[in-house]
């Protein structure tokens, strides 16, 4: 089951089938997805399947996937993957008009307090494509600490290879 995280602003919640049409809006755009692993999404069924994913994800106990909604309208995604029993992947993406608003701060901060309450998980990290300098600035504010670049870690969507990473962790 996917739990509901509420922020000051925002609402972290299971996907539904309609967020696919407001989804596509984000997940189409070039600049949004400049920095993912994967290429902007061009129809709702790339977009179904992605939540889909999520929903079987949460199903079977490997993660969770959460729309980012503020009153009513859908922002973006973020989710957190499993990777062993004790350690977390975490992650997401905001349509650009929620670009320099606080709200990956508000977000990862609350998404991390969620994950620090469960005393089985020891580890929460994430990875960033190096070129995208608003993650690198924000996540050391989330209080993860910078663990190194990993060298061709990502495949390269927008360029023929593979692309280099940050990664940060958390560790109890």
């Amino acid at each position: 089951m996917i739990p509901t995280i509420t922020t000051e602003r925002l609402v972290l919640r299971p996907p539904k089938p309609k967020d696919e049409r407001q989804l596509i809006w984000i997940m189409v755009d070039d600049e949004v997805t400049r920095y993912l692993q994967w290429p902007p999404y061009r129809d709702l069924t790339e977009v179904s399947t992605y939540l889909l994913k999520g929903l079987k994800m949460a199903k079977a106990g490997l993660g969770h996937l959460w729309i980012i909604e503020r009153e009513k309208e859908v922002l973006g995604t973020f989710s957190v993957r499993y990777e062993q029993r004790h350690a977390a992947v975490f992650g997401g993406f905001l349509g650009r008009q929620c670009w320099r608003q606080g709200y990956g701060i508000e977000i990862g901060t609350s998404v991390l307090a969620w994950l620090q309450q469960d005393p089985g998980i020891y580890r929460v990290s994430c990875q960033a494509d190096v070129r995208n300098e608003a993650i690198a600035a924000l996540v050391p504010k989330l209080g993860l600490t910078y663990e190194g670049r990993l060298g061709r870690a990502w495949p390269g969507h927008d360029t023929e290879e593979p692309r280099d990473v940050y990664q940060w962790a958390w560790t109890r």
